[in-house]
């Protein structure tokens, strides 16, 4: 669901069939920094309420989060949209509060690095 909330902030495509580069990859640096004058499709002007689009990128946000168990179900994730659950700088301190059972034996070194070329091999297989 993050994809397609990013998809509707900044009018991208999920993959630029011309740079190839996913729009999770592109905006995440954007998104972190909260830089919204950066990430929001400049055709839009000053035509949205800032407030809003921050609900809309903390939300877009947290549903890429490169670890799926802390991402948002959708009950969730539609009470972060209506704003229910208070001010946006509050819902950025909390966290999902999904109950993970993990053997150990299980994990692995998830890193950025891994996110990326993971990132890449789904998007040699959506050209493919």
């Amino acid at each position: 669901f993050g994809v397609l909330l990013l998809e509707i902030i900044t009018s991208r495509r999920a993959v630029d069939t011309a740079s190839r580069q996913s729009i999770v990859a592109w905006a995440k640096p954007y998104l972190e920094k909260n830089s919204m004058e950066e990430i929001v499709d400049p055709r839009l002007g000053n035509e949205y309420d800032p407030t809003e689009m921050k609900r809309v990128m903390l939300t877009a946000s947290m549903c890429i989060h490169h670890i799926a168990t802390t991402r948002p179900d959708m009950t969730r994730l539609v009470q972060l949209l209506r704003g229910e659950d208070g001010p946006v700088e509050l819902q950025k301190k909390k966290p999902c509060e999904r109950t993970v059972s993990v053997n150990a034996c299980d994990l692995q070194d998830y890193t950025s690095s891994s996110y990326l070329n993971e990132l890449s091999r789904h998007r040699q297989l959506l050209m493919e």
